[in-house]
């Protein structure tokens, strides 16, 4: 089975350490998870998972928890940084 975005093969295991840049495909076949994408050279990457051991393995709750505290960071220097110029225009 290839991943139908990005046409990597499911026979090609190779190891490597990559940042993944961007995700764009996202399916399930025969209890294995395939995401795919791009890594930050721009080459198509290919993770497989069996999906049991995904949810297992992932904490939802600490990573939604994690996304969540991020964007709050965010958004409250954003804010902070909005108000300090609006202060400098005055």
């Amino acid at each position: 089975m290839a991943c139908k975005k990005c046409k990597c093969k499911k026979e090609e295991y190779t190891y490597r350490s990559e940042y993944v840049h961007t995700l764009d495909t996202f399916h399930v076949w025969d209890n294995e998870i395939y995401i795919c994408g791009r890594d930050n050279e721009g080459e198509d990457i290919q993770l497989v998972f069996r999906a049991n051991e995904f949810l297992d393995f992932v904490d939802i709750g600490s990573v939604r928890e994690a996304v969540i505290k991020y964007y709050s960071e965010l958004n409250r220097e954003e804010a902070e940084n909005l108000k300090k110029s609006k202060q400098t225009k005055k």
